[in-house]
């Protein structure tokens, strides 16, 4: 009689979810709970679900506040709802990234005395950048900078911390035995939406003042929040260049690590032309050809 052996998908290893989990405590307690309570929406055990997820939706409430339980709320709810409806983790983490930072940015101007334009956070704020030693002048210019983007940097928090809460709750699961979906092997790819709205806030910033305040804030910040997922998208084709051209690996580490702002630069580049020129099939034809010959 045969013996069959069945093999177990790899565990991911564990100071991997270690790692993530301190990224994600640094981002934020409503991206703790947000995690913690997607995994207990997506669990089969009658201690978790919705009661659990309730009682960790409580705790968050009480050590933030109502918009960092309503993020964590709508974070979750979007990102287990997509889960469980059949959607891979990508789409479910982009959806998921995407609702939170709109909530974020409107509960920044319906209750900015919940977000960093609170009177404590300007305060502090204010005393941090004193306490560098910059004159009173250098502080109100930087502090000016600050006001001028600040809404770009509530998106990025937002979907930063609910990217972060949805890698660490694909670990997670992975490490239970319950791996999720996730189509195309995790590739990230935006439309062609995404790729001219930078492109159209990009050319407005290059118009230089002749704008109005209003558009011209809006078009850094935009520039700022989209320069993120390109620059992930940018990041994947980096790494599959470098895995098909293992020879470049030395000099790409080089060049960033003495030019991290072009490198930068050139991983949100590599982004944008993707929309239009799909890197990453073209290396995966050019990766097959090589192994058939």
């Amino acid at each position: 009689m045969e013996r069959v052996i069945v093999s177990r998908p790899a565990r991911p290893p564990l100071i991997g979810m270690l790692l993530l989990g301190f990224i994600l405590v640094v981002m934020g307690i409503p991206f703790v709970g947000m995690a913690v309570m997607t995994a207990l929406l997506l669990s089969d055990s009658r201690s978790g679900g919705i009661p659990g997820a309730l009682l960790v939706l409580a705790g968050v409430y009480f050590l933030t506040d109502f918009m960092g339980a309503f993020i964590a709320s709508v974070g979750a709810g979007f990102m287990s709802v997509s889960l469980r409806s059949g959607r891979d983790i990508v789409w479910s983490v982009t959806l998921a990234a995407g609702v939170t930072s709109v909530v974020s940015l409107i509960g920044m101007l319906v209750f900015p005395e919940l977000s960093l334009l609170a009177p404590r956070s300007v305060e502090a704020i204010l005393q941090i950048y004193s306490s560098t030693g910059l004159s009173p002048l250098e502080v109100n210019t930087v502090f000016s900078v600050f006001l001028f983007i600040v809404p770009s940097l509530m998106i990025l928090w937002a979907a930063g911390g609910t990217m972060v809460a949805g890698g660490f709750t694909a670990i997670l699961s992975a490490r239970r035995g319950k791996p999720l979906l996730s189509a195309n092997g995790g590739r990230v790819s935006l439309g062609l939406v995404p790729a001219w709205l930078l492109i159209i806030a990009l050319a407005v910033n290059l118009t230089g003042s002749s704008l109005s305040y209003t558009v011209r804030q809006g078009a850094i910040n935009a520039s700022i929040f989209l320069a993120l997922p390109y620059m992930v998208v940018g990041f994947q084709i980096s790494r599959a260049i470098l895995k098909a051209m293992p020879g470049l690996i030395l000099p790409v580490s080089i060049f960033a690590i003495f030019l991290p702002p072009v490198a930068m630069g050139v991983m949100v580049l590599l982004g944008i032309l993707d929309t239009w020129l799909n890197f990453r099939l073209r290396l995966a034809k050019r990766v097959e050809r090589k192994a058939q010959r």
